[in-house]
C-alpha cells in the first residue's frame, strides 16, 4: 500500500485476462501493452447501488463492446464485467482529486496494485445472449437489469 503511493505507480486491473492501467485523474483505463487502447470510465454503466461499473468487453479487440451493427445476439467473445467505482479503484488519486490527504480513504478502500474484474453471466441478463429489439440498438440499456451488486 505505501509502496504504491511512494512509487506513483498507476494501479492495474485485469479485464478478462488483459491488463489495463487505471487512471482516475483522466477517468480512463489504458491497456498496459497498448497504451493507445483506452476505455473511458465515463462510458460505463453504474450499478444501482453506485458501487460498481458494468461493461460489455470485447475479448478479441480488448475494447468496450458497442453494438454499432445492431446484432440481436451477443457474440461469444463478448463478456459482461463488473469493476469497482473510482474510489475503490484508486483511493489515493481519488483523495487528491477531492483535495484530501492521500490516506483519507485507505481505511475504507486499501490500495491494490492489480485488481481482477468480475465476470457476470451474460445469460442472467440476456437469456441465450439474445438482445431484445431496443437492446439490439443500445446494448448498455440492459446492463443494470437483474444486477444488484
Amino acid at each position: 500500500m505505501q509502496n504504491i503511493k511512494e512509487r506513483s505507480v498507476l494501479p492495474r486491473i485485469s479485464l478478462a485476462g488483459t491488463e489495463f492501467y487505471i487512471d482516475i485523474r483522466l477517468m480512463e483505463m489504458r491497456q498496459v501493452d497498448q497504451w493507445f487502447n483506452r476505455i473511458s470510465l465515463n462510458q460505463l454503466d453504474v450499478t444501482r447501488d453506485g458501487e460498481h461499473y458494468l461493461l460489455f468487453f470485447n475479448k478479441k479487440k480488448n475494447t468496450l463492446f458497442t453494438n454499432n451493427s445492431n446484432v440481436e445476439l451477443l457474440p461469444k467473445h463478448v463478456v459482461c464485467l463488473k469493476i469497482p467505482h473510482e474510489l475503490a479503484l484508486d483511493p489515493i488519486v481519488y483523495a487528491r482529486k477531492m483535495g484530501q490527504p492521500d490516506n483519507a480513504f485507505l481505511h475504507l478502500f486499501p490500495a491494490v496494485d492489480l485488481r481482477q474484474a468480475e465476470e457476470i453471466d451474460v445469460n442472467s441478463i440476456f437469456p441465450g445472449r439474445r438482445l431484445r429489439p431496443k437492446q439490439a440498438r443500445l446494448v448498455r440499456s440492459g446492463l443494470n437489469k437483474g444486477i444488484k451488486k
